[in-house]
């Protein structure tokens, strides 16, 4: 009876993470259209802001919520060098690169979480592992190959998301070990606030120095931003560290798999299509990001 239990509730957060793939995966192609209206800067500073606040409200409507010293001051560290830049990074490299493009390189997060499990622990890399990195960074290659000229094309874009992704995993990784005691949603909202704070700083300062800024109070547009905010960001990462807290990061990781087949979808079923390149770099990353979690030992 016991095992069922432990079964059942391995389901049920491996269900939880998918669903929060499916709210990132969502917001992903809605960043890229927003940016129409509003500056990469901007956008991330709302939407940061408002997941913020959205998780700070759950906290405190569970119970009370009353922060130590050392809990602000980490979260406000991992808030500003972990989410905010990460952030950051990924609405300006959707600005470049494109949804489609950013969902197959944010499917290499269980081979960078695996990747800094080597590191961490000094292990020699395995034949698995090793497998999985190739293809993925194939995968990776062969999706930014330019269709027409059939050159590689290895742009800001792609690398302001590959560094997205790797601030991502070390943001998700020092969150769960550094707030995941006493009030850890609360301390997840914490992080997010101190991330719109830099960001909002940032953007003054790109403001300054002629960066041009912009901003869309339209309905539409609010209502836009606010679901990137409360439900595709904040609800997701909420579900996304839960899962990752009780799968583990490198475990949990492996549904962000699922986020380029969720763009994929959503792009085709807005008419947009996807190109050959796409759909083959991300078979392939999947591949490899599947195969690393095949490993004989799993390490959080």
């Amino acid at each position: 009876m016991r095992q069922i239990l432990i079964k059942n509730k391995m389901i049920l957060d491996n269900l939880v993470v998918v669903f929060s793939m499916f709210l990132w995966a969502l917001g992903l192609p809605i960043l890229d259209l927003q940016q129409e209206g509003w500056d990469g800067f901007s956008l991330s500073s709302a939407r940061a802001l408002l997941a913020g606040l959205t998780m700070l409200g759950l906290a405190y409507f569970s119970r009370p919520v009353l922060f130590r010293r050392k809990e602000v001051l980490t979260s406000f560290f991992l808030g500003i060098f972990g989410y905010g830049l990460a952030s950051l990074l990924l609405v300006i490299g959707i600005g470049y690169a494109g949804a489609v493009t950013a969902a197959i390189i944010a499917a290499l997060v269980p081979v960078i979480s695996a990747l800094l499990d080597v590191i961490a622990t000094r292990r020699m890399i395995d034949f698995r592992l090793f497998i999985a990195v190739i293809l993925s960074l194939v995968g990776g290659l062969i999706a930014t190959l330019n269709d027409q000229e059939m050159v590689l094309t290895l742009g800001w874009g792609e690398l302001l998301l590959l560094s997205s992704v790797v601030l991502w995993v070390l943001y998700s990784r020092f969150s769960l070990s550094m707030l995941g005691q006493a009030h850890p949603v609360g301390g997840y909202g914490l992080t997010m606030i101190a991330g719109s704070v830099g960001l909002l700083l940032a953007t003054f300062i790109a403001g300054f120095f002629g960066y041009e800024l912009k901003q869309d109070f339209s309905f539409n547009s609010v209502m836009v931003v606010l679901f990137l905010g409360v439900f595709s960001t904040g609800l997701s990462v909420l579900l996304w560290l839960h899962g990752a807290k009780r799968l583990g990061v490198t475990t949990a990781g492996l549904h962000q798999n699922l986020v380029p087949v969720f763009v994929m979808l959503i792009m085709f079923i807005l008419g947009e299509g996807f190109q050959w390149r796409e759909g083959v770099g991300g078979l392939l990353v999947i591949s490899g990001a599947i195969i690393a979690q095949l490993r004989k030992r799993e390490s959080t």
